[in-house]
This record gives structure tokens, C-alpha cells and sequence, in this order.
């Protein structure tokens, strides 16, 4: 398996206002295999990419990102579960306080949510966006 960084993707959507995002890295057999495995995780057809590169082992520094969640931090369901309406699972806020702010903004409870928090290696594909809800 290797893993590939893409930039400059487009997608074929017509929905305004729907923040998809630009860049991902994934992890694949082939750099055939990228286009779909981007359309796989956003669930949107990718009709471009600006530019491919293979990912070395390099080591990196995690970063940390936060969503909202009605699961607890091991796995049961608070509620209903999933995220709050509006939010797509590839959205994530840099602080546990922007996340906060989005639920505010968005007429949520913040009490109402587990806010969980990833690492860059445990997700694929994220758009950071503020509590207003635009990408970062």
C-alpha cells in the first residue's frame, strides 16, 4: 500500500456552498486507483486533480482535529448518533473551542456532544472549516 498526496481536485458538483476538499492524502495499491479512492471518501465524482505525489515515510508531526459527535469516546451511542446536521464527515475543526463556536452558531447545544478528537493518521481526507462553517 502507498500513500499519495492530491492537490487541486475538482469535483463534479453543482451544489453551492458545499465545502469538498481541494487536497487529500490517501492510501492506495496504484496511482491509478487515486481518482476513485478520493470519490470513495468525499462520495463526490472527482473530475480533476492539479498535481500526485507519493508520500514518504518521512516522520511527521500529527495534527489534531475535532468534531462533534453523539458517540461517546468508546464507541456507544449517546443518542441518536452521527454528526449534527450540516456537518459531513470530512469536515473537522483545528480547536475543540472552533467546534464549540460551530454548534452555537448553528443553534446546537455543545453539552449536547461528545467532541472527539483525530489525529491526522486516523482520518482520510479533511477540510478544516471555522464555526461559521467555511474552510479554512
Amino acid at each position: 500500500m502507498k500513500k499519495f498526496h492530491v492537490t487541486g481536485i475538482i469535483y463534479d458538483a453543482d451544489s453551492a456552498g458545499l465545502v469538498l476538499p481541494t487536497s487529500m492524502t490517501v492510501e492506495c495499491e496504484d496511482i491509478d486507483e487515486i481518482i476513485d479512492k478520493v470519490s470513495d471518501i468525499t462520495g463526490w465524482l472527482v473530475e480533476s486533480v492539479d498535481d500526485i505525489r507519493e508520500v514518504t515515510d518521512e516522520p511527521v508531526q500529527k495534527k489534531t482535529y475535532f468534531q462533534p459527535t453523539h458517540y461517546s469516546d468508546d464507541g456507544t451511542n449517546i443518542e441518536f448518533g452521527g454528526l449534527p446536521e450540516g456537518l459531513f464527515s470530512f469536515q473537522a475543526f483545528q480547536s475543540r473551542e472552533a467546534c464549540e463556536g460551530w454548534l452555537h452558531e448553528h443553534g446546537y447545544d455543545p453539552g449536547d456532544f461528545s467532541i472527539r478528537e483525530y489525529h491526522d493518521d486516523e482520518i482520510e481526507g479533511v477540510v478544516l472549516i471555522d464555526e461559521l462553517g467555511e474552510a479554512i
